[in-house]
């Protein structure tokens, strides 16, 4: 039943992207619209099925998806295959999303746990933190690509044979995540170094710079890190069920919801 749901719910958002597609304005279609007669327009349109009732055009959309048929390419690479066009492109970004999710917990875990030990750290961070959630990412994005490019002396260009080009990239797309799991670390580490198991131990004489901390520092890394994994094991999940399906296997699921994300609960102090 969840997983017809599910599929319910795919059909709807497919259909409400297919109606959006089409309310794109006709120019769109053409290189030199300007020059092109009006008939020789409606016949183009026409070839494509843009001029067929809605109804049959989403018929149609429908029917083609499920083949793994995205349609040719107008635009971008004419006459090319749309799928073909995706499939070269989806392995690249996988391997920068993967890379800047790697980046982001390399650089966010420990940023957060020197926050919750220092003033000086907690202040910067904050700073950090503050300025990647208010400024708009498209703002900063720009702004890395225009200076970053000056920096390294590289083009605009993304070229996956040259490993400098992943950088700006990869770092880009971390500084979201970056300021999320160090906002998130600190947190649970200020309400584990307030708990009394912490508070016992320093009062043994156990140096809150080694026991308490480093303890404090792993108990505290475990929801950050398991959120990270069930975002990207969730939407395999998903897509595994939803291929098996389609596909027409008869082997049935186990009919238990997927592990819920953990809760992020604030701590006693937050930012």
């Amino acid at each position: 039943m969840r997983l017809h749901l599910r599929k319910h719910d795919l059909g709807v958002h497919l259909g409400k992207f297919f109606f959006l597609l089409r309310q794109m304005p006709i120019e769109g279609y053409f290189d030199n619209f300007d020059k092109m007669s009006e008939a020789t327009i409606n016949a183009s349109l026409r070839e494509m099925g843009l001029l067929d009732p809605f109804p049959k055009q989403l018929g149609r959309f429908f029917t083609d998806l499920l083949k793994g048929d995205l349609g040719t390419s107008v635009k971008y690479r004419k006459g090319a295959a749309v799928a073909s066009i995706i499939g070269e492109k989806c392995g690249i970004s996988i391997a920068v999303g993967l890379s800047s999710m790697l980046f982001a917990l390399l650089l966010g875990l420990p940023l957060g746990g020197k926050m919750a030990r220092s003033k000086i750290w907690d202040k910067c961070g904050t700073v950090f933190i503050v300025f990647v959630e208010a400024v708009p990412a498209a703002v900063y994005y720009i702004f890395i690509q225009m200076y970053g490019t000056d920096l390294l002396g590289i083009s605009m260009l993304f070229d996956k044979t040259k490993p400098i080009t992943w950088i700006l990239p990869v770092f880009s797309m971390a500084l979201g995540n970056i300021s999320y799991y160090a906002m998130w670390l600190r947190r649970y580490m200020v309400d584990e170094l307030n708990k009394d198991y912490v508070k016992l131990a320093r009062a043994k004489g156990v140096s809150s710079k080694k026991g308490s901390a480093v303890s404090g520092q792993s108990k505290a890394s475990t929801p950050p890190l398991s959120s990270s994994v069930s975002s990207v094991s969730h939407p395999a999940g998903a897509l595994r069920k939803i291929c098996r399906c389609t596909c027409g296997s008869r082997r049935g699921t186990s009919g238990r919801p997927p592990p819920a994300a953990p809760k992020i609960c604030p701590g006693r102090s937050s930012i």
